[in-house]
């Protein structure tokens, strides 16, 4: 399993200066929406 934290500080420097479209804010995002996706659903 990869470990966040360590991606996190790895990528860091390579969005530094990036647009916001592409900075580390959204790497994050993209991040929490495939957690959000992988979970299972809840039947109603």
């Amino acid at each position: 399993m990869i470990n966040i934290t360590d991606l996190l500080q790895f990528v860091r420097p390579y969005y530094e200066s990036k647009d916001i479209m592409h900075d580390l804010s959204h790497v994050e995002r993209v991040l929490k929406t495939a957690n959000r996706l992988g979970k299972p659903m809840k039947a109603k």
